[in-house]
C-alpha cells in the first residue's frame, strides 16, 4: 500500500467518522431515539419495543437495520469494482445530499432508511486509519481494541502498541466530537443538521485534491528553483 493510499483512506476514515458521530445524533434526536451506526443498540431496541407492543418504533429500527445491511452490502459490492476511495466518498455523499434536499418531501422511515445505508457504505468503505482497520462508527471494538493495546503497552512494556493506542483512541474522539458538534447544530433544527452535513460532505470532497495539486505545484516549484540555480 501506497503512502498517499494510507494518506486518503485516513483522510475520508476521520471524516466519516465525525460524521457519523454527527448524523447519530440526528436520528436519535429526530427518530424516534434510533441510531444509524450502533446496531447493538438498535437490536437491543427494537426487542424492546417488541416487548413493549410498540410497533412504530418497531418498524423504526426494522427499517435502520434493513438500511444499514443494504450500505454494507452495496458497499462490498461496489467496493469491489470501484477502487478510487474519492468516487467511494461521492457515493456515500449521495446519500446524504439526497435526505438534506428531499428531508420534507419524504417519509421519515424512507429517510432513516437512507441514512442507515449510509452509515453501512460508511462502515464498509472506510474503516482505515494509517494502516489499521478500525470501525468508524462502531465503536465497542475500537474501545475494546485500545484498552488491550494500552494494556499491552503497559503491563509487557510493548513500544509498539503506542502508536496502536493513539490511533484507537483518536478515532473514538473523533466520533464523539462529532456527536457533540451535532448536539450544538441540532439546537438549530434537523434541516440545519443535514445542511451541515452536506457542507461537510463536499468540503471533503474538494479539499483533498486541491490539497493534492498545491503539493504538486510546490513540488514543481521547488525543482524548477533548484534547476535555475
Amino acid at each position: 500500500m501506497t503512502k498517499r493510499k494510507i494518506h486518503i483512506e485516513t483522510y475520508l476514515t476521520i471524516f466519516s467518522t465525525f460524521l457519523m458521530g454527527f448524523i447519530d445524533v440526528y436520528t436519535q434526536r429526530y427518530n424516534n431515539s434510533a441510531l444509524i451506526s450502533a446496531q447493538t443498540g438498535n437490536l437491543v431496541n427494537l426487542g424492546q419495543r417488541l416487548a413493549e407492543g410498540d410497533w412504530y418504533g418497531t418498524l423504526v429500527h426494522l427499517s435502520l437495520i434493513t438500511g444499514f445491511a443494504l450500505g454494507c452490502a452495496g458497499g462490498f459490492l461496489i467496493g469491489k469494482y470501484v477502487k478510487n476511495h474519492l468516487k467511494n466518498w461521492l457515493i456515500f455523499s449521495s446519500l446524504i445530499y439526497f435526505t438534506a434536499i428531499f428531508r420534507t418531501f419524504i417519509p421519515i422511515n424512507l429517510s432513516i432508511i437512507i441514512l442507515s445505508a449510509a452509515a453501512g457504505l460508511c462502515l464498509t468503505f472506510f474503516r482505515d486509519m494509517d494502516g489499521l482497520d478500525l470501525n468508524n462508527g462502531i465503536h465497542t471494538g475500537n474501545l475494546k481494541n485500545m484498552w488491550a493495546s494500552m494494556a499491552n503497552m503497559m503491563i509487557f512494556r510493548k513500544r509498539s502498541e503506542i502508536s496502536r493506542t493513539a490511533r484507537f483512541g483518536i478515532i473514538i474522539f473523533v466520533f464523539t466530537f462529532g456527536a457533540f458538534v451535532g448536539g450544538f447544530v441540532a439546537k438549530l433544527g434537523p434541516g440545519a443538521m443535514l445542511i451541515f452535513a452536506s457542507i461537510i460532505c463536499l468540503a471533503v470532497q474538494f479539499a483533498y485534491p486541491l490539497s493534492i495539486l498545491r503539493s504538486r505545484k510546490n513540488a514543481n516549484a521547488y525543482k524548477l528553483e533548484k534547476a535555475v540555480d
